[in-house]
């Protein structure tokens, strides 16, 4: 006799039935018909991710790669080289910008050496020239930096740069201060 109750607390028009027997079907469930809150979503998805990465990281240590390889071999097993192309590149532009940044430093020494000898319009003109060579050399250390950011000498440049900055600056900073006192 069916009264309506049953074990499950379900009405009885949802609970499953066996065909042959009549008795009440216990309803199995699938894991893709379990909701989750979503933190313990994203714990498990957190974890897949996790899992998935060492895999990864297993894979390419068993192929002999490290993160600090320069030069990444392609899948014919040589070497890329527009990586070998841009570190040549990347030279070029350091040497560059050294120059400039030379000629910017020594040109007012020549500039008094050479401004007896000049007319009147080249003397405004001389100290332009070193300070765009100067701003050039800054321009291409910049280029540098961008087109291989790991270049060790690139980054030479960049903080021989950056010490000289600085060195202005606190410079400046002590002239101003020594006139500021007289």
């Amino acid at each position: 006799m069916d009264t309506g109750i049953n074990d499950n607390a379900l009405p009885d028009s949802l609970v499953l039935h066996d065909p042959i027997t009549g008795e009440p079907i216990q309803k199995q469930y699938d894991e893709n018909s379990i909701v989750l809150d979503p933190l313990t979503e994203k714990q498990i998805a957190d974890q897949e991710h996790m899992l998935e990465m060492q895999r990864l990281m297993a894979q390419q240590k068993t192929a002999g790669y490290t993160g600090y390889n320069i030069a990444t071999p392609n899948m014919a097993g040589g070497v890329d080289p527009s990586l070998d192309k841009n570190k040549e590149t990347s030279r070029t532009l350091c040497f560059l910008s050294l120059a400039g940044l030379l000629i910017s430093h020594f040109w007012v020494y020549f500039y008094f050496f050479i401004i007896q000898n000049l007319s009147p319009a080249w003397i405004l003109g001389v100290p332009a020239l070193g300070a765009i060579c100067g701003i050039a050399g800054f321009i291409l250390m910049i280029v540098a930096r961008v087109k291989s950011p790991k270049y060790v000498f690139s980054k030479v440049v960049m903080w021989i740069y950056i010490v000289l900055i600085s060195l202005r600056v606190l410079g400046v900073l002590l002239i101003w201060y020594i006139f500021m006192i007289m």
